[in-house]
């Protein structure tokens, strides 16, 4: 049981490390840039409501937005918390850039130059973000974050915020049911970059699958940029490169 203990401890220990250390200058090749998607990636009709908001003046209405879930994933009863630190990250770093308005002016030709102004001067200043922390249990219908300011900008990082929760929440929360099955006595090796989904979801799976119970992976990156154990075995072509055991040398068999 101690053993079990010391090794849960040292664990913990290295995933908060991590969490700690997943500044955006830290992680400039995770999840597009600064280890957060951009303010860029959300749905059109966050800034099509934005505009309209913006319009008839309810852009600075204050307002409260929660997130949560109606079922727990995998036919289980609770899910794991997981996605926070990221979410503020973005939500610390989130501006839209000269280009990005440069772009806006093709979607909104009518707007006016006050607008696109207003667009210059988005940020996070007047959020506050309420969460529960990260590895913590969670079930349905329980408000896992919430989200209170401009109502516009509440808005706006809707789909990004739940674009980086839902993912890691999903992740962790496999992890968490593996390493329950297996008990603490068992290691469980993460191994999945090649049929991930993409760059970004080959860091994120590597990132909460460790958070959310596994003791390593095999993403190199990974490993690099939160400071997770890297652990590997040997391909199939490796030991078919090999034709007898002539070629191997005494001391390595």
């Amino acid at each position: 049981m101690e053993k079990n203990q010391s090794r849960e401890k040292r664990r913990r220990g290295s995933s908060l490390a991590a969490a700690e250390d997943a500044s955006p200058e830290h992680c400039p090749h995770a999840l597009g840039n600064a280890s957060s998607p951009s303010l860029m990636l959300t749905d059109w009709y966050q800034l099509s409501m934005l505009y309209a908001n913006w319009r008839v003046g309810k852009h600075n209405q204050h307002a409260v937005f929660e997130g949560f879930f109606r079922k727990a994933p995998f036919q289980g009863e609770f899910a794991v918390m997981a996605g926070v630190k990221q979410v503020v990250e973005f939500i610390s770093n989130m501006r839209f850039s000269e280009e990005n308005v440069e772009f806006f002016r093709t979607q909104f030709p009518h707007a006016s130059e006050e607008f696109f102004n207003y667009l210059r001067s988005v940020d996070c200043s007047d959020l506050c973000i309420h969460a529960i922390p990260e590895g913590t249990i969670v079930f349905p219908k329980v408000p896992l974050i919430r989200i209170e300011g401009p109502l516009a900008i509440c808005q706006l990082v809707e789909t990004p915020v739940l674009n980086i929760l839902n993912f890691a929440i999903l992740v962790a929360t496999n992890a968490a049911r593996h390493r329950l099955a297996a008990g603490w006595d068992k290691e469980l090796l993460e191994f999945g970059a090649r049929r991930a989904q993409g760059p970004d979801g080959a860091l994120s799976a590597s990132r909460y699958s460790y958070l959310g119970g596994f003791d390593g992976t095999s993403n190199t990156l990974a490993a690099y940029l939160f400071d997770i154990p890297l652990r590997g075995t040997m391909a199939h072509s490796f030991v078919t490169s090999f034709s007898s055991f002539d070629q191997l040398k005494p001391e390595l068999v």
